[in-house]
């Protein structure tokens, strides 16, 4: 009886997991990472970014400015999940300088991985989501310079912020930047429109502090984590072409050329080549 030998099988996809996220924190200089445990989410389908910044401007003990930047991360797979899910608080300080005059910008990060985030997904639309957000970016920016200038003393005690929202749901992606009001910002009430009698203004030095925090977003920290996410799977890439330790090789026919002996799987991987041939990082 013959028996029909059966068809190659799909290669199992591999999951963003929780040590994925650890390693890419620590690579991209964010290794105070926290966890946060305990706590259940309710999210929808696919990922989204929430960021906010310029709204609050403090003095450090240097007689700094300090602009505060929260932004929110939130890495789901293709189904709402609801239940907990691992999630880390980080921060980061940098120096910056913009127009002669030094400031700082402290990031307060919040990332949240829901579940069944591949990595085969991440490799087919991650270049699309970085060109996205430096889209985004850009057009903030440029929106924070053609404000008008407001008093210097009045300005830094209630100014705008700028806010970015972004989800992102396979190869389709949503987003939009704007301001809002300063005392509104927890909320994520807008400000008034352009339909309104009152106009937005802002300080100088907050309209420059802005637009150098854009510039800081897009042009170190998206490559950073464009970077690491390559490495990260090229890295899993390679592993899965190498044969498992314990597996049991069948015997080669005599009659096979001396050339076939090893396969393709069997050579070294050079990952930092492979890397290289991932195409999402974003253009600089």
């Amino acid at each position: 009886m013959l028996v029909s030998s059966p068809g190659p099988r799909a290669a199992p996809k591999r999951e963003l997991l929780a040590d994925h996220v650890r390693a890419l924190l620590a690579a991209g200089g964010y290794g105070n990472a926290a966890a946060v445990v305990g706590q259940r989410y309710s999210l929808p389908a696919g990922c989204g970014v929430l960021l906010q910044l310029g709204g609050e401007v403090v003095t450090d003990g240097d007689g700094l400015p300090r602009s505060i930047l929260r932004c929110e991360v939130v890495l789901n797979g293709s189904d709402a999940h609801i239940g907990h899910a691992a999630c880390w608080t980080v921060d980061k300080f940098i120096r910056a300088c913009t127009g002669g005059d030094q400031f700082g910008l402290a990031m307060d990060v919040r990332l949240v991985l829901g579940s069944r985030v591949f990595l085969d997904d991440i490799l087919a639309h991650g270049g699309d989501v970085f060109r996205h957000l430096r889209l985004l970016l850009a057009d903030a920016r440029t929106t924070a310079l053609s404000l008008p200038v407001a008093d210097e003393a009045a300005a830094d005690s209630d100014g705008p912020a700028l806010r970015i929202e972004a989800r992102y749901a396979g190869d389709v992606a949503a987003g939009r930047s704007g301001f809002v009001d300063g005392r509104a910002a927890g909320s994520g009430r807008p400000i008034a429109s352009a339909a309104r009698p009152r106009m937005l203004r802002i300080a100088a030095r907050r309209k420059l502090m802005i637009a150098a925090a854009c510039d800081y977003l897009a042009d170190q920290v998206l490559p950073d984590l464009a970077r690491a996410l390559r490495e990260l799977i090229a890295r899993e890439m390679a592993s899965m072409r190498r044969p498992a330790p314990c597996a049991i090789r069948s015997k080669r026919h005599p009659a096979s050329p001396p050339q076939a002996i090893f396969d393709a799987q069997d050579q070294p991987v050079d990952v930092a080549e492979l890397a290289q041939t991932l195409p999402y990082e974003p253009p600089p």
